[in-house]
């Protein structure tokens, strides 16, 4: 019989269960893609204070390994949704790592695109960093973008963090995933 946990619990709590139930080796993958996407994200706010006057994106091609275990987030099976008890699609997108969760650092819920500088991008496939150059009508201001590149900072150095936590594996069972 599989454990759920309340809802209630802090993200740290959601995180340990998923981590102690999936293999030791996805800590791998996440650490790894997380590193490098954190390393990419550093460049582009360097590039942005030398003054960059374009866009530029980056994609590595390294995959969620929740996402690509062959099941779809609508699936029962899929551990963040037993994890959070919920039957809703992508709620590993609400799960926080430092106090951000998904969709406050993607450009998912960006209402005004001209105003969404550094966001990630996550898939079953790959994941990506991006910096989006404030265009001249553009009303932003520098603490607007300072203040994304550091949600988006906090939220891979949640990752990483994660990734390093000791109890990876510790409940796994094949039939688990």
């Amino acid at each position: 019989m599989k454990t759920k946990i309340k809802t209630k619990t802090t993200d740290w709590k959601i995180l340990k269960w998923v981590a102690e139930r999936s293999p030791k080796e996805y800590a791998a993958t996440i650490f790894e893609r997380n590193m490098v996407l954190l390393g990419k994200l550093n460049e582009l706010y360097q590039g942005y204070k030398k003054g960059w006057k374009d866009s530029h994106n980056f994609t590595v091609d390294i995959e969620c390994p929740h996402c690509n275990k062959g099941f779809n987030c609508f699936s029962e099976e899929c551990l963040w949704s037993l994890a959070l008890s919920s039957k809703k699609s992508f709620v590993c997108c609400s799960v926080k790592f430092r106090g951000k969760n998904y969709h406050e650092v993607s450009d998912y819920d960006c209402i005004d695109s001209s105003n969404c500088f550094f966001f990630i991008s996550y898939s079953h496939a790959n994941a990506g960093i991006s910096f989006r150059c404030p265009g001249p009508d553009s009303s932003f201001k520098k603490k607007d973008i300072d203040r994304e590149y550091h949600a988006c900072k906090d939220f891979l150095k949640g990752h990483i963090e994660w990734a390093k936590k000791p109890y990876w594996g510790t409940k796994y069972t094949e039939e688990e995933l």
